[in-house]
């Protein structure tokens, strides 16, 4: 068991027995995993608030609808990423566009957008970044959840609704794809 059990064990009696300490412990307690949930699967600072705030929202007015039959925490994360989902639809090209634009913003001030010297500065992080975009939804999820949030692979299936088989094989390739990318962008992917 996780030492956050205990904690998710006595939010849920909170919930369950409607005591107003519920909804500021799941803040306080899930805010800040949701905010990183948010940012990694839309690569933008301001989108990730938006979502967090909308999923914190979500989260409050379904308090009374969270019946324990999962964990605290694959509810939080599932309403995330419902919210994520939600916002992609409608900001999809405005996500892209501001991660492009802060990507070649590392750069020179006179970077292009198509500009991707910032890999020869090392800035691993950026090309990672601009990796996991290119991924699929369902493959960033899976592989956001498993290396940013360190959930295990059965609570990513309970999260998503799919076999563990299917969360294994998606975090698998997506590490794959993320690798060639890197490649290809003049990466390796193994310390020198």
């Amino acid at each position: 068991m996780r030492n956050l059990d205990a904690m998710e064990h006595d939010i849920a009696g909170w919930i369950h027995s409607e005591d107003p300490r519920a909804f500021p412990e799941i803040v306080r307690h899930f805010g800040d995993r949701v905010f990183q949930l948010a940012y990694r699967m839309t690569g933008s600072v301001h989108d990730a608030e938006d979502v967090r705030q909308e999923a914190l929202l979500r989260m409050h007015r379904s308090l009374g609808g969270f019946d324990g039959r999962s964990s605290l925490s694959t509810w939080v994360y599932r309403l995330t990423l419902n919210a994520c989902h939600d916002y992609g639809r409608k900001q999809r090209s405005t996500a892209r566009v501001e991660r492009v634009a802060a990507v070649a913003a590392l750069g020179s001030h006179s970077a292009s957008v198509g500009d991707t010297s910032w890999v020869d500065r090392g800035d691993i992080g950026a090309a990672v970044s601009i990796a996991l975009d290119k991924l699929t939804v369902s493959t960033r999820e899976a592989l956001v959840m498993r290396h940013y949030l360190a959930l295990t692979f059965p609570e990513i299936a309970e999260i998503v609704g799919e076999p563990v088989t299917t969360i294994k094989s998606r975090v698998l390739a997506g590490l794959q794809q993320v690798r060639d990318l890197l490649e290809d962008q003049g990466r390796t992917t193994q310390t020198e």
